[in-house]
């Protein structure tokens, strides 16, 4: 069956259409409160609070059932197809015991269950989508559910009542109520308990229950067709510590007595129910388990990890890392990570909502929104790099917004790509020569090269510098402290303050890399920079210059359809995990490779 790590996959598009369905919904409120600004007598508000709550409703069931026909066929796709590449998995098993492997259709038992299961995730869904509303934290300091008409008509009540009376300009109760939704996010509550959970963590939820219990059963026949007793629990990194103990181990598992153990061949095999807790809901399988287990054949299978290598696995797992002045395991790591996603989250969806409202973007409200994102990104870049963690856009960007910024050009230019690490050469003449540039303008540039290199060389970080390109002076020196960024907001104030002038932006790379996609968007983004060149340290340079036309998207952004069509083209529909490295790689270069040729004038040019 399928590895721990891929099975973290299979909810990913139902998240994030529910994570769409969220931002809709808060659209549409934020939308129709935006229409009170206009309304300036009582007759008028009564009229129009008639028609946007029937408005308003209808609208959020067609986006309610948009959701759930999605995930229809999602999850048909998932069910029909990726089930059964995973249960293929399993026939050089039977093979290796010379026992009859049935295929996928042909597993009457199997397809029953599946159905069964499709059947009941669906209802699962439908049932987040019927019971949605925001938790509201009311004057005394107590938390309330309130389904979305609720909130939607008390909200709307009061934002006129307040503008009508005076009492808040228009601004505030936009940031109020923004601030408010995006903090409890669209929520399902089960009535019963009364707790209630964000939309798209229930869906994922949902499907991974339903996940967990076809592979636990195929894993279950698998045993008693294999006659086999013992089971393999897979490995993951990041796991919760109860579940770190027993995770990649071999287990007894005797249906009768099932906290029974076994000796066999010199070796104690302990309970499988009793030490995973298999069957419960924070147990292996249980609610937000990432984990699954195989049939294991002593004498016949082999163990994917020895004691001796878990031993090691779990100790690279337990050590602790500084960062802020607090000490993280790589679990404790992984969760302030996830709250720092879900905080930045919050915040893009506060910007989304403030542009709905029709705050411009020079507003004190979406410049400090702008502000906060910015600076927690970079946090979370930080502290992602120093805790050697992935970073995962993909759970914060799937709102749709592109670019987030202060004024919308504050990047950095940023070494993504592999390569050795690289010091200053003094046979090198770090010299730029670029046609149409006077003598003063390229003698400026290949100064700045020297010295970005030489301090990269000297500090381990990356530098930068611009040369003013009417008179070849050199501005602007500045690092991030940062080994492998340099630019952001020192940059763009640099360039705010200096809008007469045109810029060359010289940065050094203190590894064996090219000129990368982060680098190429400065320019891109920004009129005032004509150049950008990349300074290897060793002296090998890398350069772009300006064709004159500029875009503020993510060029990721920009060619999905053209990395869509290179991804399926070179590895398929779904990049196999042990190649995801390589393939975010092969996608920077080749995402880059198109800006240029449509931002770059003469293409990339190399000097050395």
């Amino acid at each position: 069956m399928y590895k721990s790590d891929e099975i973290d996959l299979f909810p990913k598009n139902i998240e994030n259409i529910y994570s769409c369905l969220e931002n809709d919904i808060m659209n549409d409120i934020i939308r129709r409160i935006a229409d009170t600004g206009e309304l300036t007598r009582t007759a008028d508000w009564e009229l129009s609070r008639l028609y946007n709550m029937g408005a308003n409703k209808t609208d959020i069931k067609k986006k309610i059932q948009k959701a759930l026909n999605l995930s229809d066929a999602e999850i048909d796709l998932l069910y029909s197809n990726t089930l059964k590449e995973g249960y293929l998995r399993d026939a050089s098993l039977y093979q290796a015991v010379g026992q009859e492997f049935i295929p996928f259709e042909e597993n009457v038992a199997l397809q029953q269950l599946i159905e069964a299961t499709k059947e009941q995730t669906l209802k699962q869904l439908k049932n987040i989508t019927g019971t949605m509303g925001f938790v509201v934290k009311q004057p005394n300091g107590r938390k309330v559910f309130k389904t979305v008409d609720n909130y939607f008509k008390d909200t709307m009540d009061n934002a006129v009542m307040h503008v009508l009376n005076g009492t808040f300009d228009y601004n505030s109760i936009i940031r109020k109520v923004t601030d408010e939704m995006t903090k409890s996010g669209v929520r399902s509550i089960n009535y019963d308990s009364g707790i209630s959970t964000r939309i798209d963590v229930a869906a994922r939820r949902a499907i991974l229950t339903g996940v967990n219990q076809v592979t636990g059963k195929i894993s279950a026949d698998n045993m008693q067709k294999l006659d086999t007793e013992f089971v393999e629990t897979s490995w993951h990194s990041t796991a919760r510590p109860t579940h770190q103990v027993w995770q990649g181990r071999v287990f007894y598992w005797d249906k009768a007595n099932p906290n029974a153990e076994k000796e066999q061949d010199g070796v104690l095999y302990k309970s499988f129910i009793r030490e995973t807790g298999y069957g419960e809901v924070d147990g292996l399988c249980g609610a937000n388990c990432r984990h699954t287990f195989y049939s294991f054949i002593p004498g016949i299978s082999v163990r994917t990890y020895t004691d001796e290598q878990l031993e090691e696995l779990n100790r690279q797992e337990n050590e602790k890392k500084e960062y802020g002045g607090k000490e993280y395991n790589k679990y404790e790591a992984t969760q302030y990570q996830r709250r720092l996603e879900t905080l930045m989250r919050k915040y893009r969806q506060d910007i989304r909502l403030l542009k709905q409202s029709g705050l411009a973007d020079d507003s004190a409200e979406l410049i400090a929104a702008k502000c906060k994102y910015q600076t927690l990104s970079k946090k979370y870049s930080d502290f992602s790099e120093k805790m050697g963690l992935r970073e995962h856009r993909d759970r914060i960007n799937v709102d749709g917004l592109k670019d987030i910024s202060t004024n919308n050009k504050v990047k950095y230019a940023n070494e993504n790509l592999p390569g050795k690490a690289v010091y200053f050469d003094d046979s090198k003449k770090y010299s730029i020569e670029l046609e149409g540039q006077s003598e003063a303008v390229n003698t400026g540039m290949s100064n700045a090269a020297i010295e970005v290199a030489k301090k990269g060389t000297k500090d381990g970080y990356e530098h930068m510098c611009l040369v003013n390109l009417s008179n070849g002076d050199l501005e602007c020196h500045h690092t991030d402290n940062d080994p492998g960024t340099v630019g952001g907001a020192t940059l763009f104030k640099y360039l705010e303050a200096h809008p007469e002038n045109d810029y060359a932006f010289i940065h050094n790379h203190n590894h064996a890399t090219e000129l990368s996609l982060p680098d190429l968007e400065l320019m891109i983004g920004n009129e005032q920079l004509k150049i950008v060149a990349a300074v290897r340290n060793d002296g090998i340079i890398t350069l772009v210059e300006t064709n004159g036309k500029h875009s503020n998207e993510f060029m990721t952004l920009r060619y999905d359809e053209q990395i869509t069509q290179y991804r399926q083209e070179r590895y398929g529909d779904r990049v196999p995990l042990e190649m995801i490295q390589q393939y975010n790689i092969d996608k920077e270069v080749y995402t880059r490779n198109l800006a240029i040729k449509e931002f770059a004038k003469g293409g990339m040019k190399e000097y050395e």
